[in-house]
């Protein structure tokens, strides 16, 4: 199956997903209902056949991440991210969509520097998970880390299985203190995490060379 980057054309990152919904598990949850949870995040039921795309977030998109993301953070699954934060970052995200425009799912790249980039905020509208979303979201988000040149990725889950076939495998969580300080210092659940902490690729930490007072600096005369 191709990887989408955030120049493929429509065309390019379209895949049919009609003939997936010959299986029992779809009949079963086509017989469904709009739900609750549904009329929450705001999107409409989707159709039975669709073609689906992974193109590169805008603007326009921010709502309907924001709705979705924060809907899985009630019981940890995701963190939770402010209206806000998602607009300062949304050359991060990616997003999947049907033909139609209905929103189907994200994932983002937050790049902690050259040597270490994380995969967070993958989540698929409940109406489209079983249906390959998330491996296109996974995809897309790959091939950007490798546009960008960076060669370690991490990320925390609780499916790990669902990585391991994407190259990550279980590490310890001290690995990672730039991911510590940047949000787990305000989780709730810092003390008792069940996320399982995952890698893909070779961490190489950058070294930071303190300047001495015997350096020659530039000095500004105001």
């Amino acid at each position: 199956m191709k990887t989408f980057g955030r120049n493929c054309t429509a065309k390019q990152s379209t895949v049919d997903f009609g003939s997936r919904r010959k299986s029992s598990a779809y009949k079963r949850r086509s017989g469904r209902t709009q739900g609750k949870e549904e009329a929450d995040i705001g999107h409409r039921y989707l159709p039975k056949s669709r073609a689906v795309a992974v193109r590169q977030a805008e603007m326009r998109d921010v709502d309907n991440i924001v709705r979705l993301v924060n809907s899985l953070s009630q019981d940890g699954t995701l963190l939770r991210r402010t209206h806000d934060d998602v607009c300062a970052n949304i050359s991060s995200f990616k997003i999947a969509e049907a033909a139609d425009g209905s929103f189907l799912g994200c994932a983002a790249l937050y790049c902690y520097g050259t040597h270490l980039a994380e995969v967070r905020s993958i989540a698929v509208h409940p109406n489209a998970r079983g249906e390959g979303v998330g491996q296109l979201l996974m995809e897309a988000t790959l091939k950007a880390a490798q546009e960008y040149g960076i060669e370690c990725l991490c990320l925390f889950t609780r499916i790990p299985d669902f990585f391991k076939s994407y190259g990550f495998h279980a590490v310890p969580h001290s690995m990672f203190p730039e991911k510590y300080n940047k949000d787990c210092r305000y989780c709730p659940r810092r003390n008792s995490c069940d996320e399982t902490a995952m890698m893909r690729g070779e961490l190489r930490h950058t070294a930071f060379v303190p300047i001495s007072s015997s350096q020659n600096l530039v000095q500004l005369h105001l």
